[in-house]
């Protein structure tokens, strides 16, 4: 509402012919948006939903006993300071992205307004031109509100990534999708008299605009469950949004037709539809509700809106403008299916039991899934996603390369090929250079495909602008949007299908400590370790807080290859080998290994001892350090934030899977709380970073006795315990004691080990033991599982995002220009 009056300040300052009707139009929005706000009750009819609701008066609570407590803010502990925000919102780009996001959705009013003031005057040429900056207005704004959204994803989740196709994210796409549909089609018809694809030129702003109002009611229906993260709950005025919804679907599509009977009988037939809905069957009724609008449209389309009959020509700028709109419009039609799922299983369930029926007939089992009405999203993006867009965009950015170099009405096409050869010859090279640098499989050919498709957009509109410059920056507007959307998704594309997980745990298996974690992209760090990662040698250096974050101090090396001296002795492949000569490790010991090596088929055990573990590398000098961090929030649950190094052709970007939140719980002496366990002998378990084993169970010696303390009468067994750390290895022996009937505890310490231990029982028949174990908080190592990603050439997607955004606004403000240059002649 606020957007929507401060746009309607420019619109009024400008003077503008269609005042009238622009202005009608928005206010109706404004109203049906105030009346959702107002909250006022009529009987058990509430109509909106007051924002200024106090909790005890909201119906839900009506009666409970802590509604008659006039300071019940203070005296109810959950009500004094509320939830607060969602830490994964509390981000500076929270701070911006969901404003312009807003605004993008308010700006898609006024070209619907456009629209429907020229349907309502029957004036089918005379909006295009005060539209068509309101329209690129609308792209570029709406465009940067989304890209915000993306890097907010980046910055704070920990998904590692920046668009997950989420049904939230697809529904502020598509209409900026099918509104860039129609700013092209605007684009092509504002010098006509006679325009080319009229409907599509009317139809396309109004159903951008009735996009917005659906990806509203799919936010705050909360019909989208749990299909989406962002996902509102019920907001407990689904009527009220239908009815927002559906009134302006039939204002844009009643006023297609340009007979007033013909308006009157598909009105009478959309209320007749809406009467289904009172009756209790809103799926039946909405649904005849849209097959009545949409024979309206088809009514208007072959009837009255036809356009020019006169086609373009084949290689005319125009022509394939429409062909790229088109293909917008289909990647959108695609998109909004897969979004709409949850909403097409409301649609089904009326028809159940006939679709049931069906199945029996045929047997066809995807029948009995539309009979159950439980569709979900896929959640493979190939293959709901990709599958589909990533051809759609090739043949979008071949076509953006090629058109930004053809005339109006008609070119030469053999000049035309001649000027963008060379755009073709630099992004095959560039394509290739990339299949040389990165691995690329043969299944990703789409996405190469798109790669190159992307590059020859940008370097073509590119040098359309070294070509074309005369020093006016707005007449760049264009050509440069187009490089910023062709490297954005050049950026998205190598950086996802590119990204490496470098964080592989080597020792041990981290999915016992939670079955979410896994050593193929994940790495556990103790605390002072140092271990190698990817191009780097990683060490946890240091956990400490700061307000409500923990932070996680990570040290990255320089990795250095490894120099091994003649006659030092590795472990590999379960053999022990012998250096022949002084070498630096290659990156892989097979390359090594014929030349530097020779293998010890019988060692010694001095030679045994002695081995290593060979590694190619190690840490050199301190190049940087990073900190992901862990949110803490007692009321939503603890969540994780990354941190990200940029580099000028990659990004790094790490977050933790597994952390320590707080100091660990010791008694006054340090000591942690025990561990009980049952042992047999032979059985092993790991203290921290100590290997305990237990090796035997013997019975104490009469000479032992003295110096043990024991008496006469004491029945003691000793259990032999191995303590191994590195290297080191210490036998110890703590006893299991009996006095006449009763368990005399002896708490052993293993000095030097942090350790103590007490044998709790002792079962003679199965010969166990149950012992508790002690470690003190001294040699105790704190760790943390962490994840880390690269995103290779990530920085050109950010790129294209700016410039995307700077061509849109040029593109504004040369039509600015052109409508007071034309008002003036």
């Amino acid at each position: 509402m606020f957007w929507h009056n401060v746009l309607a300040l420019f619109i009024l300052r400008r003077a503008d012919d269609w005042q009238r009707e622009v202005m009608t139009v928005i206010g109706a929005i404004e109203a049906f948006l105030s009346v959702m706000l107002l909250g006022i009750y009529f009987g058990d009819f509430q109509l909106g939903l007051d924002p200024f609701l106090l909790i005890r008066e909201a119906p839900s609570n009506i009666g409970l006993p802590w509604t008659g407590k006039l300071d019940y803010l203070s005296t109810v502990p959950q009500f004094a300071d509320g939830q607060g925000l969602n830490p994964l919102l509390q981000n500076y780009w929270m701070t911006i992205h969901p404003p312009t996001l807003f605004l993008g959705f308010a700006a898609c009013s006024v070209p619907f307004a456009y629209a429907v003031g020229a349907l309502w005057r029957r004036d089918l040429t005379g909006w295009i031109k005060p539209a068509l900056p309101w329209s690129f207005f609308a792209v570029g704004i709406l465009g940067a509100g989304i890209l915000m959204g993306g890097a907010w994803a980046y910055e704070a989740l920990s998904f590692g990534g920046f668009w997950a196709w989420d049904p939230v994210e697809n529904s502020s796409l598509v209409p900026w999708m099918v509104l860039v549909a129609g700013a092209h089609l605007l684009l092509i018809n504002r010098n006509r008299k006679t325009p080319t694809a009229l409907f599509s030129t009317l139809y396309l702003p109004i159903l951008s605009f009735l996009l917005v109002l659906y990806s509203t009611f799919l936010t705050k229906s909360g019909i989208l469950g749990d299909t989406s993260v962002h996902s509102f709950v019920d907001s407990g005025i689904l009527p009220q949004l239908l009815v927002y919804l559906l009134s302006f679907v039939a204002l844009g599509h009643l006023l297609l037709l340009e007979s007033l009977d013909e308006r009157k009988v598909f009105g009478g037939l959309a209320l007749a539809t809406l009467a289904v809905v009172a009756l209790g069957e809103p799926a039946l009724g909405i649904m005849g509700f849209l097959l009545v609008m949409a024979v309206a449209a088809i009514r208007a389309f072959r009837r009255e809106l036809k356009g020019a009959d006169e086609e373009d020509a084949l290689w005319s700028r125009e022509f394939w403008m429409f062909v790229g709109s088109l293909l917008l419009v289909l990647g959108a039609v695609h998109i909004t299916w897969q979004t709409s799922v949850p909403v097409i299983n409301h649609f089904l369930e009326p028809f159940s039991g006939l679709l049931a029926a069906a199945e029996g007939w045929t047997g066809w089992a995807f029948l009995g899934d539309l009979a159950n009405h439980d569709l979900a999203p896929g959640t493979d993006l190939d293959q709901t996603y990709h599958l589909v867009q990533v051809p759609l965009a090739v043949l979008i950015f071949l076509m953006i390369g090629l058109a930004q170099w053809l005339r109006y009405k008609s070119s030469d096409i053999r000049v035309v090929l001649g000027k963008v050869a060379r755009s073709l010859v630099a992004a095959a090279a560039v394509t290739g250079a990339l299949l040389w640098l990165y691995d690329f499989r043969w299944h990703e050919v789409p996405r190469v495909a798109l790669l190159f498709a992307t590059l020859f957009a940008a370097i073509s509109n590119a040098d359309y602008i070294v070509q074309m410059w005369r020093g006016k920056l707005d007449t760049m507007g264009s050509p440069l949007a187009h490089v910023g959307f062709a490297l954005t998704i050049f950026g998205a594309v190598i950086s996802t299908a590119q990204k490496d997980i470098i964080s592989q745990n080597r020792i041990g298996d981290i999915s016992t400590l939670n079955e979410e974690l896994n050593n193929a992209t994940d790495l556990l760090l103790m605390q002072g370790d140092t271990l190698p990662m990817g191009p780097y040698f990683v060490s946890y250096r240091d956990r400490r807080n700061e307000g409500i974050h923990v932070m996680f101090d990570m040290d990255y090396m320089a990795r250095e290859p490894k120099r091994y001296a003649a006659g030092d002795l590795v472990f590999q492949e379960g053999m022990l080998w012998k250096a022949i000569h002084d070498h630096a490790a290659s990156p892989t010991f097979d390359e090594d290994v014929e030349t530097h090596w020779t293998v010890l088929p019988f060692p010694t055990e001095a030679q045994t001892q002695r081995a290593t573990r060979w590694v190619n590398g190690t840490a050199g000098e301190r190049l940087f350090s990073l900190a992901p961090r862990i949110q803490l929030n007692e009321q939503m649950g603890n969540a994780p934030e990354p941190d990200t190094k940029h580099f000028l052709n990659r990004d790094l970007y790490t977050h933790i899977k597994w952390g320590r939140m707080s100091p660990l719980e010791t008694d006054e002496d340090g000591w942690l709380g025990g561990q009980s366990q049952e042992f047999v002998v032979g059985d092993s378990m790991f203290v921290g970073g100590i290997l305990l084993t237990v090796d035997s169970l013997r019975a104490i010696r009469d000479d032992e006795r003295p110096e043990r303390g024991l008496l006469d009468d004491d029945l003691a067994l000793a259990a032999c315990l191995g303590l191994k750390k590195g290297r080191v290895v210490e036998v110890h022996d703590p006893l299991y004691i009996v006095r006449g009937n009763m368990n005399v505890p002896d708490l052993y310490e293993a000095d030097g080990w942090g350790l103590r231990f007490r044998i709790e029982s002792f079962d003679p028949e199965n010969e166990t033991v149950e012992m508790t174990v002690w470690e003190h908080e001294s040699v105790r190592k704190d760790f943390v599982v962490m994840q880390a990603v690269i995103f290779p050439q990530i920085n050109w997607l950010w790129l294209g995002c700016v410039l995307m955004t700077l061509g849109s606004f040029l593109a504004v403000r040369m039509r600015i220009r052109q409508r007071k240059t034309s008002r003036r002649g």
